[in-house]
């Protein structure tokens, strides 16, 4: 069996991407979809992050294809309550203990390439941009529901006064029947004694 260039594996230090890779990449999916946890997702971000470098290198365009995962992966509601509960989480506990920050402050800094630094400095944006979305959507789900809610109201109250004003105007029109019928049969009583 052939394989394609893509398919090929890499070596296994540094750009390593083959099958395993993949396969490793396609349970965590499966796991975030079952019950998302902040690990298993930063993980899979860093892999589709390592699959977008791997192909823009080899200028093949699925690229492309790993840039929307990783869109779609920051967008989804769960995954955003996430990052923001374990930055939350991050935060709190820094305020609440300065015997942990003390200790932290004792390492060395980490030391981030300016690609990193960048990285992190879009991925904030995207998911502020999405929580932003997001409350945009609710809020005009919301206006839509009372909308709908409104029109259905007025739909009904109108359907009913159309109903009300039809069964008046039947009952006028049976009455007038009567009437007619009664007339006629007086008329032709009265024109039935005349000729005796």
């Amino acid at each position: 069996m052939r394989q394609s260039n893509n398919e090929k594996s890499l070596p296994v230090q540094g750009n390593a991407i083959d099958r395993q890779f993949y396969y490793n990449l396609l349970s965590l999916e499966k796991a975030i979809i079952k019950e998302p946890q902040l690990d298993a997702v930063q993980q899979a971000l860093a892999m589709y992050r390592k699959c977008v470098e791997y192909f823009d290198n080899i200028q093949d365009p699925i690229k492309y294809y790993f840039l929307d995962k990783i869109q779609q992966a920051l967008s989804e509601t769960k995954t955003l309550m996430l990052i923001i509960n374990s930055r939350s989480e991050i935060e709190s506990s820094k305020t609440i203990s300065p015997v942990k920050r003390s200790s932290i402050s004792d390492l060395p800094p980490p030391l981030l390439s300016d690609q990193q630094i960048m990285d992190k400095k879009l991925r904030s944006k995207q998911v502020t941009l999405q929580i932003k979305l997001h409350e945009a959507a609710d809020q005009q789900s919301e206006m839509l529901n009372t909308m709908v809610t409104d029109f259905t109201t007025n739909t009904t109250s109108t359907d009913q006064k159309v109903r009300q004003d039809l069964n008046q105007q039947a009952d006028i029109i049976q009455a007038r029947i009567l009437k007619r019928q009664q007339s006629t049969k007086m008329k032709g009583c009265s024109s039935m004694q005349t000729l005796l």
